[in-house]
């Protein structure tokens, strides 16, 4: 993390970078294309070659409705009368089985028109907007837009950026299906054989 503090987070001062896919692909050149590849203090190894080594590498792949669901605010609210519940000054219906009942909300901050109904941890649905004042939660910061930096005249990100296209180019273009073994056919498969 430090390294990241230190090397990678200065250079968004002196970038082009604007977006959020900028900013990823930056990242991800920066990793493949410097910190991969830099020795690290310790191990005396840098971690892409630390990492071919491990013989079962302990990544797997994300759930994305977990990681959805992991980015989830959560407020309690107490079901009216009229099965509507209030919430960040909107007022949304729920199912009317509910009227009297804590049903917890789980919301994204940035889209409050739709939080999702929970009862004793059981997703019910979504629910229904009746009237919508605030569609951002007022207590959680947008991303700031990032200023005009001053133009230096390099922007290091954009040439990892660069450079990391140039190497992804330069592997596909050893990779020549002409010149592939065709001389060691996979076996017949038993559905292949002739009875």
């Amino acid at each position: 993390m430090e390294f990241v503090q230190s090397d990678f987070l200065p250079e968004l001062d002196n970038s082009s970078v604007t977006t959020l896919r900028q900013l990823n692909e930056s990242l991800l050149a920066w990793l493949e294309v410097v910190y991969h590849r830099n020795m690290h203090s310790e191990t005396r190894q840098a971690p892409l070659e630390r990492f071919r080594q491990d013989l079962a590498p302990a990544t797997r792949p994300a759930d994305p409705e977990q990681l959805r669901q992991a980015f989830l605010h959560r407020a309690q609210r107490k079901v009216y009368k009229t099965a509507t519940v209030s919430f960040k000054g909107n007022r949304y219906s729920v199912p009317a089985y509910l009227r009297g009942k804590r049903v917890e909300l789980r919301y994204d901050p940035f889209d409050l028109t739709r939080p999702e109904v929970w009862y004793n941890d059981a997703f019910l649905e979504l629910a229904e907007p009746e009237e919508i004042v605030t569609t951002n939660d007022p207590d959680v910061d947008l991303d700031p837009v990032p200023k005009p930096s001053a133009d230096s005249g390099l922007d290091y990100l954009a040439l990892l950026r660069l450079e990391r296209e140039r190497l992804i180019q330069e592997q596909i273009d050893t990779i020549h299906f002409s010149q592939l073994d065709a001389s060691n056919p996979k076996e017949d498969s038993p559905n292949d054989r002739t009875q």
